[in-house]
């Protein structure tokens, strides 16, 4: 997953210009132009303003005022600088193969926290982290159910919450904006007696029921149960 610098989820384009700024030492006034003059919400939209260094100035650049004369020729070398790596690693990302697999999207942690709640509003049970299944796992499962390219799954290859907190996934920088999280390695390990083997096989059937909690637009318009119908 590619995330420019460390604006929260769902961050505003305030937000998102405010890191591209704070990242370059822009002036404020550069950023403020960006989102309130040009109307900017992501880093796409402002890679996408000019085509080379020249427009830098003559599109973005010429229309922010009040900078003091002195340091114009400063900020706007670190305007460049910024659109620069921002265009560099933006085509560097269309390159890059996360996890392996072109398909897989990365299911945000907003999504994982409603599977999560899904679940619990079920069962009303808890389980240990060894037994829960790891959130990678469910997502990959939630991603194949809405996708209807489901696969089986090989007990060996089935990760726990508690693995997932020991074995934190590994990432690696791209450039000055972008940071690629490569997940964990997939592999597999041999149940070595059967109450491994259904432990691991209780992990799988929770990673389901979770992935599989989210009602679909059909199923929310049904009347529930006790309800007239």
């Amino acid at each position: 997953m590619a995330t420019p610098y460390k604006t929260p989820e769902g961050a505003t384009p305030e937000e998102t210009m405010k890191a591209l700024g704070n990242h370059f030492e822009l002036d404020p006034k550069i950023t403020e132009h960006l989102v309130k003059g040009l109307g900017v919400k992501t880093l796409q939209e402002f890679r996408f303003l000019a085509v080379d260094d020249g427009e830098v100035d003559t599109v973005i650049f010429r229309g922010v005022t009040d900078i003091v004369e002195k340091e114009k020729i400063l900020m706007l070398s670190r305007l460049r600088r910024a659109w620069n790596a921002v265009r560099m690693n933006i085509e560097d990302m269309s390159r890059v193969r996360i996890r392996g697999d072109d398909t897989e999207d990365e299911v945000s942690s907003i999504v994982l926290e409603e599977l999560k709640t899904n679940l619990w509003t079920r069962h009303k049970m808890t389980w240990r982290p060894d037994i829960l299944p790891a959130d990678s796992l469910v997502g990959k499962l939630h991603r194949q159910i809405d996708k209807r390219t489901l696969t089986v799954i090989s007990l060996g290859t089935v990760k726990s919450l508690a693995h997932q907190a020991a074995n934190p996934s590994k990432r690696r920088r791209v450039g000055e904006v972008f940071i690629v999280d490569l997940g964990q390695e997939d592999t597999h390990e041999m149940c070595n007696s059967i109450s491994d083997y259904l432990d691991k096989l209780f992990t799988l059937c929770l990673a389901y029921a979770s992935a599989g909690s989210r009602a679909t637009e059909k199923a929310k318009s049904l009347p529930r149960e006790g309800q007239d119908s």
